[in-house]
């Protein structure tokens, strides 16, 4: 059937030089700017909304203010929250891609209520516009913090024994939604 829906522009392409992408994840609307991460390239793009590229930041690496597989981002009170994969944590930049601070590190768990300072293949984050939920992929379970006191946790979503109904299974992506006060979180691999 037709669509209504037509490309009025494109941002971004194919490359390994800045400004291009080789695989862009997260993405945020923030002040006028389209923002991605780029998950091969190592690094944060700035697009203006009719696709000229604007600046990038980030370079390889585990070092503060290097990354490693930046996936999803949340920009919160002017500070960017960027999940790195293959570093196993949350690193909090300034707008202009200063590191200010971070949180997580790696670790396999089998109780999803312990250690919930660690993670294993984070993926996702989203933001209720307080709190932080991030979607830790390699230990099936979302963990939600207060980025306002030392990213304390404030609950956790995970397989539980006795848990008939539902089971985190490589949860991927989350999303606050507005309207329905909840988070939405994809569950890849159920």
């Amino acid at each position: 059937s037709k669509s209504n829906w037509k490309i009025v522009s494109v941002i971004g392409r194919s490359g390994l030089d800045i400004g291009t992408f080789s695989l862009p994840y997260g993405t945020q609307f923030y002040d006028g700017e389209l923002w991605t991460t780029d998950c091969s390239n190592e690094n944060i793009s700035t697009f203006s909304l009719d696709g000229k590229f604007l600046r990038s930041f980030g370079e390889y690496g585990t070092r503060l203010g290097q990354l490693d597989t930046p996936a999803a981002m949340k920009i919160l009170n002017e500070k960017i929250y960027v999940v790195e994969e293959r570093n196993h944590r949350v690193q909090v930049l300034d707008l202009n891609g200063n590191s200010i601070d971070v949180f997580g590190a790696y670790k396999k768990v089998k109780d999803p209520f312990l250690h919930t300072n660690k993670l294993n293949n984070p993926l996702g984050i989203a933001s209720d516009g307080k709190n932080l939920a991030v979607v830790d992929y390699g230990n099936n379970r979302v963990i939600g913090v207060n980025p306002d006191i030392g990213y304390q946790t404030e609950w956790v979503s995970g397989n539980l024994s006795d848990d008939e109904v539902f089971s985190w299974v490589k949860p991927y992506y989350a999303k606050w939604s507005k309207k329905g006060n909840y988070y939405v979180i994809s569950n890849r691999g159920a």
